[in-house]
């Protein structure tokens, strides 16, 4: 599993970019990886994430099963008493 935190996010389209921890590539993330409770409206830049990472069908980064470990940036995408 991978660590990495939100950059980039459309809630329109439920789709962004993720930076690893340890650095590049990014990680593109989808909607369809979020668990059940989470919906795409509730992400934000600065969430922290765990995933596995498997290959697009470009063969670029791309995240899979999906846990969100927490809240960041300025505006929390969920209350911090929720739990995770």
């Amino acid at each position: 599993m991978t660590v990495a935190t939100i950059k980039d996010w459309l809630p329109g389209p439920g789709y962004g970019f993720a930076a690893r921890d340890h650095g590049p590539p990014d990680i593109f993330v989808h909607e369809t990886q979020l668990p059940e409770h989470v919906r795409a409206t509730d992400i934000r830049v600065g969430l922290v994430i765990d995933c596995k990472i498997i290959s697009g069908r470009d063969g670029r980064p791309r995240a899979s099963n999906i846990a969100v470990l927490k809240a960041g940036g300025s505006n929390d995408a969920l209350r911090k008493d929720e739990a995770y």
